[in-house]
């Protein structure tokens, strides 16, 4: 028995290979929607799904801004002190005078670089952090609403129309029974 009991002629659409042993947060079948969360299987009968719909944030932006300019007045400051010291011979090359109190330029172009590099460092991570994004798929049945988290936008659009086409499909179905006569009664005679 695999991770949820099909039903009578229900079939697992999505993972699509479904195996039954493998552990899959998601299932769509050709009936309902299960999702496995902490708590167990929430599950979510197609025929009553009202709306569907994406949703896609970005959960680390703040922290991407943050570190992005953070970053920026470092390589500023690197920049700054790179620039200070440009064309001048360090002690090794030029010894100062003995009276004279200055910082060797040698010594400021390594705190230019460091600056420069933890500048870069911390701007990539702000936008690595800025550029993460959550997507998920949004499912109302009645009161209930069920967030599909999903891996990628190209999960996300999997999902969204394989769940749009089992919704079609069952509506569908329900107006063609509604549709045909009661078994039993003849169909009515054309006069000619």
């Amino acid at each position: 028995m695999g991770m949820i009991a099909l039903r009578p002629q229900e079939q697992v659409l999505f993972p699509a290979p479904y195996v039954e042993d493998e552990v899959v947060p998601l299932i769509i079948t050709s009936q309902r929607v299960v999702q496995m969360g902490e708590r167990g299987p929430l599950e979510v009968e197609a025929g009553k799904i009202s709306f569907l719909g994406r949703h896609s944030n970005r959960p680390f932006i703040f922290l991407g801004l943050f570190f992005f300019f953070l970053g920026l007045p470092l390589v500023g400051v690197g920049g700054y002190l790179w620039l200070s010291v440009r064309g001048m011979p360090g002690f090794k090359e030029q010894p100062p005078d003995p009276d004279v109190v200055i910082e060797d330029p040698d010594t400021v172009r390594l705190e230019a670089i460091a600056c420069g590099v933890g500048g870069i460092l911390l701007a990539a991570v702000g936008f690595l952090c800025a550029k993460r994004q959550r997507h998920a798929v949004m499912c109302r049945a009645g009161k209930r609403v069920l967030k599909l988290k999903v891996k990628d936008k190209n999960a996300q659009t999997q999902v969204l129309m394989t769940v749009q086409a089992v919704v079609s499909t069952i509506k569908t179905q329900e107006k063609q029974a509604a549709a045909q006569p009661p078994a039993g009664v003849p169909p009515p005679v054309a006069k000619t």
